[in-house]
């Protein structure tokens, strides 16, 4: 988990540095963090936040609260909020934050979120049902914990970047102080944490990579967590979209009916077991090899 931690804080460090200059990302997604080449760093590289394209200036409104005025007109349906989806103007830094925690998932589960799902169905599903990805029992509790307020549904219940930074280098410190202990317990004990690091790290190459396993839906953990299997029960696929009503079984209107329900039948957990390379500087004839990736997450505009 070391490498998975400091790989986030990194991004949460650019977070906070372009909020404090009132700057707001709006596309925080996998491709949009580089992995820059480092030998001298134990995973072989560091991780950068790029392309700024869409990112926005935070303006004071009539009450003095610094907002995004002019609303946000595109980016990634499966990485945008709730209040992005339902086209408010008022937006904040939390844009960024609900983000990250989409992030959290994809780096160290290895999965695509949302998959299956159309442009419309994410969109409702995540607006009117709660939709969120949801983490295997494996994952640490307070890794899960981080990411679950990270994507809350009302901006601020979410953790701010400078809040963010401090949980994770806490979360960091207590990873490193844990391997310490394991180490001093015995052979045993530190072979387990190497394998436990590098397994969950190397998810987070993966991650990027995206076109893994398919993912399975929450609702998002506000006052009563809603399962995928139950939201499946009380949705109909429509043309429109996931719509309120009671399940349609295979058919329903528009040919489209059961796709969701079939999704959350159909996509079971696939723990993904990388190469215990990754995350480590590899060397061939004294030259270090660059590890690259990229990410495959569906995109789409608002």
């Amino acid at each position: 988990m070391k490498a998975v931690y400091s790989t986030l804080l990194e991004i949460a460090l650019a977070l906070r540095h372009m909020h404090s200059l009132h700057l707001v990302h709006c596309d925080l997604k996998p491709q949009n963090v580089l992995l820059k080449s480092s030998p001298r760093d134990p995973r072989g590289f560091t991780a950068k936040l790029s392309d700024f394209g869409l990112s926005k200036m935070l303006e004071a409104d009539e009450e003095g609260q610094l907002v995004i005025d002019d609303g946000i007109q595109s980016g990634t349906i499966t990485h945008l909020p709730p209040e992005v989806l339902q086209g408010r103007r008022q937006l904040g830094p939390a844009v960024d934050i609900y983000a990250f925690g989409i992030v959290m998932f994809q780096m160290l589960c290895g999965m695509t979120v949302y998959r299956g799902l159309d442009m419309k169905q994410v969109i409702r599903g995540v607006v009117r049902h709660g939709l969120r990805p949801i983490f295997p029992s494996w994952v640490p509790h307070e890794y899960r914990d981080l990411a679950q307020r990270c994507w809350q549904v009302q901006p601020s219940l979410r953790p701010a970047s400078l809040q963010l930074v401090a949980e994770l280098e806490s979360l960091l410190q207590a990873t490193q102080q844990a391997a310490v202990a394991m180490g001093r317990g015995g052979g045993d004990g530190a072979s387990l944490a190497s394998l436990l690091t590098t397994t969950a790290s190397s998810n987070a190459i993966k991650a990027a990579a995206a076109a893994a396993a398919a993912p399975t839906l929450q609702a998002a953990p506000a006052a009563a967590p809603v399962g995928a299997a139950t939201i499946a029960t009380t949705m109909t696929t429509t043309t429109d979209g996931i719509q309120a009503g009671p399940a349609a079984g295979a058919g329903g209107n528009g040919g489209g009916g059961g796709s969701v329900a079939a999704a959350d039948r159909n996509a079971p957990y696939i723990v993904y077991q990388p190469p215990q390379q990754l995350y480590r500087p590899a060397t061939t004839g004294g030259a270090t090899r660059r590890a690259t990736a990229t990410g495959t997450v569906p995109t789409g505009s608002v």
